[in-house]
C-alpha cells in the first residue's frame, strides 16, 4: 500500500508536468506549421497579405476555420438542396416557369444574384438545363459573387447556351482589401476570408475577386480561372469593377460587399438592366 502510495505520489507530479507541457509542445508545433504556411504562400504568391495570411493559416491550424466553413457548405449545400426533388422550392420555382413559358415564350428572364445568390443561380442553370426547353435563355447578372470559379466554369461546361448575356458587378482588388470585416482581427472583405479560410484551398479563386481575374502564375493553375476568363472576356461589358461610371447599366460606386443591392449607382445599373436589357 505504501508503495503504491508512493509511485501515486511520484505519478501525479509527472502527469501534471507533463501536461504543462502538451500545451507548449502542441502551440510551438502549430507556430512552426502556420510559419511554414506563410512561407509557402508567399512564395506561390497566394498569400492575401501578411497580417490576413497569418490570421488565416492560424485559423486553420487551430481547426477555428471549421466553424465558418461549416456554415458556408451548409449555404452551398442548401443552395443544392433546392434543386435535388421536385418539391423543393428551386425545383418547383423552375417547373412553374416552364408553365409560364409556355403561355408566353417571348419572356425575358434576368436573373440577379449577390454574394452567395451566385451559387443559387449556378445550381437554377444546371437543374434549368434538364428540365426547360432547350430556346430558353436567361441574362445573368451577379453582384459581388461568392461562388468558386470552379462551380461557375462547371456551370459552363454544362450549359454555357443557357445564358444569352452575362454582367458582374464586383469590386477592384484596391476596394476589396480596404472592405475590413473586423478591424484589428481580419483586415480583408468577406471574400477574401472566404477564399482563404471557408474554402477547402487557401486562395481558391473565387468569382467575385478582381485579384482572380489573371491568366497568369500562380492563378492558371486552376484550370477554371483561365476557361471563365476567357469566356467573359468575350465582352469587355461582361465585367464592372467599381468604382466606375461607365454609362448605362454599367456603372457602380459600391465599396462594401454588403452595399451592392443598395448602393444608388448600382441599382440605378441594375434598374436599367432590367429594363433594357444587357447590352
Amino acid at each position: 500500500g505504501t508503495a503504491h502510495g508512493m509511485v501515486g505520489a511520484g505519478l501525479a507530479p509527472a502527469l501534471a508536468s507533463r501536461a504543462e507541457a502538451l500545451p507548449f509542445d502542441f502551440l510551438l508545433e502549430k507556430a512552426i506549421e502556420i510559419l511554414s504556411h506563410v512561407i509557402d504562400r508567399f512564395s506561390q504568391k497566394t498569400d492575401h497579405g501578411l497580417y490576413p495570411t497569418v490570421v488565416e493559416e492560424i485559423l486553420r491550424a487551430l481547426y477555428l476555420s471549421n466553424i465558418g466553413k461549416n456554415i458556408w457548405d451548409h449555404i452551398k449545400q442548401e443552395a443544392a438542396d433546392a434543386f435535388n426533388q421536385p418539391d423543393h422550392g428551386g425545383s418547383v420555382f423552375v417547373q412553374s416557369l416552364n408553365a409560364y413559358y409556355q403561355n408566353d415564350p417571348n419572356l425575358h428572364i434576368t436573373l440577379v444574384g449577390h454574394s452567395a445568390g451566385s451559387i443559387y443561380i449556378c445550381e437554377l442553370l444546371q437543374y434549368a438545363n434538364q428540365v426547360l426547353p432547350p430556346e430558353v435563355k436567361f441574362d445573368i447578372v451577379l453582384l459581388a459573387p461568392a461562388c468558386t470559379y470552379k462551380l461557375f466554369a462547371d456551370t459552363l461546361q454544362a450549359c454555357k447556351d443557357r445564358i444569352s448575356s452575362i454582367r458582374i458587378f464586383a469590386m477592384s482588388d484596391k476596394l476589396e482589401q480596404a472592405d475590413v470585416i473586423v478591424p484589428d482581427v481580419y483586415t480583408r472583405s468577406l471574400l477574401y476570408l472566404v477564399s482563404g479560410v471557408f474554402e477547402d484551398a487557401p486562395d481558391t479563386p473565387i468569382l467575385g475577386m478582381q485579384r482572380f481575374f489573371s491568366t497568369q502564375a500562380p492563378f492558371n493553375k486552376w484550370p477554371e480561372v483561365p476557361l471563365t476568363i476567357t469566356y467573359l472576356s468575350a465582352s469587355q461589358h461582361n465585367n464592372v469593377w467599381s468604382l466606375i461610371d461607365a454609362g448605362n447599366g454599367l456603372s457602380t460606386h459600391c465599396n462594401k460587399h454588403g452595399l451592392f443591392y443598395t448602393e444608388e449607382v448600382t441599382l440605378t445599373s441594375l434598374g436599367y438592366i432590367l429594363t433594357n436589357g444587357l447590352l
